[in-house]
């Protein structure tokens, strides 16, 4: 049985070096091959982490989700809906921050990989009805789908700035996560 610090260890490797190599040369040019040596491991160790690129990407998608599940655990009632929503996003995008300029190449090759595309849109939704059971809005009942696919769509356009967004507290990602959440705050469930 593999020792789960070193798998986790492994695994972190794999997502830093296929985002590094997706910085560098586009995420399409990248190879499995080129992922494997720049992580330091063989292409056998490497498959038992990801199968495919795509694979890597929801890995990190699902990297992100166990991060803010570890932080959101000190979040209560206390607190409006939105604003621990608020926090549980913006603690997602802290967590994705090493692999932000492997995932704008990601993003900018997106059309290109529609295996990828598929695999991350799928992703997406879990995660995002992870990111509401995190801030103590879960999505249960007749309009839970509804309510994951708004957040989702909330998400990935606060994402899009997020990716450009250089600034040491990401303001623009703050301000723009914030009035989208305004914006979509009944159709969340929030009020």
């Amino acid at each position: 049985m593999t020792d789960a610090p070193f798998q986790d260890e492994t695994r972190h490797a794999v997502y830093a070096a296929a985002m590094r190599l997706a910085a560098e040369q586009g995420w399409l040019r990248t190879t499995m091959g080129e992922i494997a040596a720049a992580a330091g491991r063989d292409l056998a160790s490497l498959h038992e982490i990801a199968i495919d690129k795509a694979a890597i990407l929801t890995g990190i998608t699902e990297e992100a989700d166990r991060a803010v599940l570890r932080a959101s655990t000190g979040l209560t009632l206390d607190d409006p809906p939105r604003e621990r929503l608020f926090d549980v996003l913006m603690q997602r995008f802290d967590s994705l921050r090493p692999y932000r300029a492997g995932l704008r190449a990601v993003l900018r090759d997106f059309g290109g990989d529609p295996i990828a595309a598929a695999a991350l849109i799928g992703a997406l939704g879990r995660s995002m009805a992870w990111m509401l059971e995190a801030a103590k809005a879960p999505a249960i009942g007749p309009l839970a789908p509804l309510r994951i696919a708004a957040l989702g769509a909330l998400y990935a356009r606060s994402f899009r700035t997020w990716l450009s967004d250089e600034g040491e507290d990401s303001p623009r990602t703050m301000a723009a996560l914030d009035q989208n959440l305004r914006r979509a705050e009944r159709w969340l469930g929030l009020t």
